[in-house]
């Protein structure tokens, strides 16, 4: 560490901060990281509508940069499984750190995970589903479903509702095409979005008290 005005940080008239810490560099970039440009991951944490959703990879002039739609950093794989970032004051929230399980990928960055958006599991319209909702430090991670209106279809040029139960007047519902723009959000216990033909991802964001099980519905509304 680069440290000004003494050996630990403190805030006030004399601050003592961290300039910087040398990072190692590989030779060459590691190919998992390399298999991760291009691709598009989602967070499973949005509190509220004020964290980033979506999380890249690009690589230019052979720098590794992660993009959300309010920053960009340049990265320093260490391995295939951890790279610092770049432009941070502490070790505390600068990395990010990857995990498997059962296959799946998982980043972690901040207080937030990022998996890969083709491992968003696909919901049918008009179907009634339940899930769990699923805690990490007791708070309620987001709940994303992938759907398509098919042209000419049921769904297709309609209101439609989307609820989650038991709700909560603090839920919020964004929709997402399959670009990642977002097209809609609606907050409370229910959401009535209008669709036309193509391919959506749909983001519901529980209370922070919410637990349990709950059942995602959808249907038409006049």
């Amino acid at each position: 560490m680069v440290r000004t005005g003494g050996e630990e940080e403190v805030p006030g008239p004399n601050v003592v901060s961290t300039l910087g810490q040398k990072i190692t560099i590989p030779e060459a970039l590691p190919l998992a990281w390399q298999d991760r440009v291009g691709k598009i991951y989602l967070s499973d944490l949005m509190i509220g509508l004020g964290s980033d959703p979506f999380l890249t990879f690009d690589l230019k002039d052979g720098l590794l940069l992660a993009q959300t739609q309010t920053m960009m950093y340049s990265i320093y794989p260490q391995d295939d499984n951890l790279a610092f970032v770049g432009d941070t004051t502490n070790r505390g929230d600068g990395a990010i750190t990857v995990t498997h399980e059962d296959g799946d990928e998982k980043l972690f960055y901040l207080t937030s995970g990022y998996f890969p958006m083709e491992q968003v599991k696909g919901y049918t319209l008009g179907d009634e589903e339940p899930f769990d909702i699923v805690l990490r430090n007791e708070v309620p991670l987001s709940v994303w479903r992938k759907f398509t209106v098919t042209r000419g279809g049921e769904f297709d040029g309609r209101n439609v509702g989307f609820s989650v139960t038991p709700g909560n007047d603090l839920d919020i519902y964004v929709l997402y095409n399959e670009s990642g723009g977002m097209l809609g959000f609606k907050l409370g216990k229910s959401a009535v979005i209008p669709l036309k033909a193509g391919n959506y991802f749909l983001a519901f964001n529980p209370a922070v008290d919410s637990s349990g099980e709950k059942v995602l519905s959808s249907r038409i509304v006049d």
